[in-house]
């Protein structure tokens, strides 16, 4: 699609973002700007999963700073954005030639793109309760899209993303949107920006993505291909965390430190400064989080990935678009591997089940957890 920034590129200002980044996410699995997740049971047909429009996973800022809440923070959020400039700006000079204060202004433009997005983005984690409860989320027929677009000034095609990174009709599906404050402010700001802004945002973050660390040297690059495969095959290095570190002494580390944590939370909520109706409404999700549960992994078969004697950008490409072919199989009710209890990472990233609350077997483990942290 080429980039603005760069002449001898076909970039015009014709350019259909919604477009480019729904092939993102069908190619290689990326959530830039729409997030969408396909929620099927052992009930769903083919094509007629529940489809939720949602805020996007992934983010250029840290995930605690890219929040509603954490935006508030101005002195936290600016030393990091401005750490976070530089090294775009040196990024774009790396990648392309360009002088420093040409890539300084679209740095600039990036961090701002970004830090407008945040201000609507996980504010039921970063922010108190409201007084009013939770409106339940607002549900559209496949085939009534353009009504959903036109409720957000038909500046975002939902329509045009969703059948195109699913790269299938949506007629028969029922689409969920979870996050519509998000989606309104993605609205207001995909008007307000002009389109190189967009463009460069979108690029950047998917030449970030498959490139080199710009620090990275040639030798050692493991760290760099541990942290690949655990973007591209988080079960698989989720049963290697299991295989290594499902031991009872560790499970009980892990429960003691989670009861620990639910016992200072119950307490904190004795203030004054709280409504009433915020505390009932926490003290009823502490309630929820009645067990901490591990994750069990079902072998992940890889053998069909032709992931050998091959040069290392094609084995990006197939891991890459491995992952987006695997989101598409939810939707086509085709994925044996699908459990949707499951954590699927290794990492410390949780889920709420009926029964408890699920977290990976890396939750005190190295390089997630150091005990001199404490």
């Amino acid at each position: 699609e080429g980039l603005p920034l760069l002449a001898v590129t076909n970039w015009n200002m014709n350019y259909d973002w919604v477009q480019v980044v729904a092939r993102l996410r069908l190619n290689y699995g990326f959530d830039y700007l729409i997030g969408m997740e396909v929620v099927t049971t052992e009930h769903s047909l083919p094509g007629k999963a529940v489809i939720q429009l949602t805020e996007p996973a992934t983010s250029l800022l840290p995930r605690h700073l890219c929040s509603g809440g954490a935006i508030l923070d101005t002195r936290l959020v600016e030393k990091h954005t401005a750490q976070l400039q530089i090294e775009i700006a040196l990024d774009l000079q790396s990648w392309f030639g360009l002088k420093e204060e040409e890539t300084e202004r679209v740095a600039g433009d990036i961090i701002r793109f970004e830090l407008e997005l945040c201000q609507y983005m996980r504010e039921n984690e970063s922010l108190p309760p409201t007084e009013n409860d939770e409106p339940e989320p607002s549900v559209y027929e496949g085939r009534d899209l353009a009504r959903l677009s036109k409720d957000f000034g038909n500046i975002i095609n939902f329509r045009r993303y969703l059948e195109t990174s699913l790269n299938s009709t949506v007629a028969n599906s029922e689409i969920a949107m979870k996050s519509p404050a998000y989606f309104k402010n993605l609205a207001r700001i995909a008007r307000l920006n002009p389109r190189p802004t967009l463009t460069n945002y979108i690029m950047y973050r998917a030449l970030a993505e498959i490139n080199f660390p710009r620090n990275e040297t040639s030798t050692p690059r493991a760290g760099y291909c541990a942290q690949l495969t655990m973007r591209f095959f988080p079960k698989v290095v989720g049963e290697i965390y299991k295989n290594r570190y499902q031991r009872s002494e560790i499970r009980t580390d892990a429960e003691q430190l989670f009861d620990k944590i639910k016992g200072t939370l119950s307490e904190s909520l004795n203030v004054n400064d709280l409504s009433e109706n915020a505390q009932r409404t926490l003290r009823n999700k502490l309630l929820a989080f009645e067990r901490l549960l591990f994750p069990i992994y079902k072998g992940v078969n890889l053998r069909d990935l032709p992931l050998e004697h091959t040069n290392f950008w094609h084995k990006q490409d197939i891991a890459m678009k491995f992952k987006g072919y695997k989101e598409r199989q939810r939707f086509y009710g085709g994925d044996p591997d699908l459990d949707e209890s499951l954590v699927e990472a290794f990492d410390i990233r949780m889920q709420l089940l009926d029964n408890g609350i699920m977290t990976g077997w890396g939750l005190l483990q190295p390089p997630f957890y150091d005990y001199s942290y404490a």
